[in-house]
């Protein structure tokens, strides 16, 4: 992990470094505790990417033993809520605008990155998440479904929220929040999120793999 916004490097196989990140986040926006785990929702603030569910699950979040930071831009109406959010409850935060420091802090920080799309061509917050140490919380859609494996299959290491609801968004994040005090498990799945590749490379590999079984093993590079 090389990125000079950072505090602390930190790497999949020695991440402790990364509570260095979390603590310097914690001291800009007025969050505390560092032992609860951050959830992050880096996005352009529209609404497909199921950010009313948050909005609307505001009241259940703040009741969890964790924090929300919300890092965001575009439409007024939906800033203004989160805004609005932010000044209610302790536990969470949000910034509207767009801050390359602020925004690889918070990808240094955090434990989980929250995704609730309603629907999802690609999408590549929770990737570059991954790439950060913070988990997946995302909807089962779109691009998701091929880039995050759920905690619950062999190798996994994201979260899939089952339907567009909030009562599955609430569910799924507790499931988070509770996976989130084994620390070892934890652990595990964090390092291989970490090293898990999703370059044009590793998928330019893929292709190549492929088009040489289809013509029988023929094919040279």
């Amino acid at each position: 992990m090389d990125d000079k916004f950072l505090k602390a490097l930190y790497c999949a196989e020695n991440i402790d470094d990364k509570k260095i990140n979390k603590q310097e986040f914690l001291n800009q926006t007025g969050l505390t505790d560092i032992e609860k785990p951050l959830f992050l929702v880096e996005t352009k603030f529209t609404e497909r990417k199921g950010l009313e569910l948050i909005h609307e699950s505001a009241e259940e979040l703040a009741g969890l033993n964790a924090n929300f930071a919300f890092l965001g831009y575009s439409d007024t109406q939906i800033c203004s809520k989160f805004k609005e959010i932010a000044n209610t409850y302790d536990n969470m935060y949000t910034f509207i605008g767009i801050s390359e420091m602020m925004t690889h802090l918070a990808y240094g920080s955090a434990d989980f990155v929250l995704r609730p799309s309603l629907y999802e061509p690609s999408g590549n917050s929770h990737l570059k998440g991954m790439r950060y140490g913070a988990l997946p919380v995302v909807s089962k859609t779109g691009g998701h479904l091929d880039t995050v494996k759920d905690v619950t299959e062999p190798m996994g290491y994201g979260f899939f929220i089952e339907e567009y609801s909030r009562q599955e968004l609430q569910k799924t994040i507790n499931r988070a929040v509770d996976f989130f005090t084994d620390k070892t498990i934890l652990s595990e799945c964090i390092g291989r999120a970490m090293q898990i590749d999703f370059s044009w490379k590793s998928a330019s590999a893929k292709y190549v793999e492929l088009y040489r079984r289809l013509l029988g093993g023929s094919y040279e590079r």
